[in-house]
């Protein structure tokens, strides 16, 4: 898991699967098996506020926020991503139609002082991993 605040993190020939929300939106930018607009992330105004998107080929995920004026960009690679196994929860979402947004749980060793310090796994993050559609009508 790397994050930055650079936008050349994001793979500009990459065909993504999830959402870029703009911030004078009221339902976000659907992205299924398609290229992105580096244009979105240089405007001012609207600008993106939070996305999130997968590359199946590159088995990358990225999950994007806007905060004081600048992006911050987590990227997950297939290294975190082999970590999580099968463990994949859905999200039912209220603003894109009938989707549920897929997300794997990384687990990481941390060391737990109640287990005198040994390592223990514990949910470290929810990494996007695209759309299951059609799931709820």
């Amino acid at each position: 898991m790397k994050t930055t605040e650079s936008l050349s993190t994001l793979d500009t020939k990459a065909r993504y699967v999830g959402y870029l929300w703009l911030s004078d939106e009221t339902t976000p930018i659907i992205i299924e098996n398609g290229k992105i607009e580096i244009s979105l992330f240089e405007q001012v105004n609207p600008f993106v506020i939070e996305g999130q998107l997968f590359d199946p080929e590159g088995n990358k995920s990225y999950s994007i926020r806007y905060s004081d004026g600048q992006y911050f960009i987590t990227l997950f690679d297939a290294e975190d991503l082999k970590h999580c196994g099968d463990d994949v929860t859905e999200y039912m979402s209220l603003r894109m139609g009938n989707r549920k947004l897929c997300f794997k749980r990384l687990w990481l060793p941390q060391p737990d002082a109640l287990c005198e310090n040994m390592e223990v796994l514990e949910p470290s993050a929810m990494i996007f991993v695209g759309f299951e559609p059609n799931k709820f009508n």
